[in-house]
């Protein structure tokens, strides 16, 4: 890895665990500020915010009434990534599979491997 791809790596790891609005106080290029003029500018795009990260996203298709954006690389850094971003929609509401379930292979172990002899 390189010292480039380290140090990028290293912002995005610092700007997942800030929250937004302490972001934006701190901010010296001013992001929400450049995300609102680009909205500003054109009408068809839309402000996302998505976790501890934001940015713009054309909004010239209907997209839905329920809207999944793709995760940033900030997104991914997050504490609970794989559950926010990638599980999401994917997990039942609950386990349904529990510890007082019975689960068993109906062929023996190893049967029909190689190399398996009775």
């Amino acid at each position: 890895m390189g010292i480039v791809t380290a140090l990028t790596d290293l912002k995005h790891r610092i700007r997942a665990r800030i929250p937004i609005d302490i972001q934006d106080r701190l901010s010296i290029r001013r992001r929400k500020a450049r995300h609102e003029a680009r909205i500003m500018q054109d009408p068809d795009a839309m402000l996302v915010v998505t976790g501890n990260d934001r940015r713009t996203e054309a909004g010239n298709w209907f997209r839905g009434e329920q809207i999944n954006f793709m995760p940033s690389r900030t997104n991914l850094f997050e504490k609970n990534a794989i559950e926010d971003y990638v599980l999401k929609g994917w997990m039942p509401e609950k386990p349904f599979i529990t510890k007082n379930d019975y689960i068993c292979h109906p062929v023996p172990v190893g049967a029909g491997l190689p190399g398996f002899r009775r």
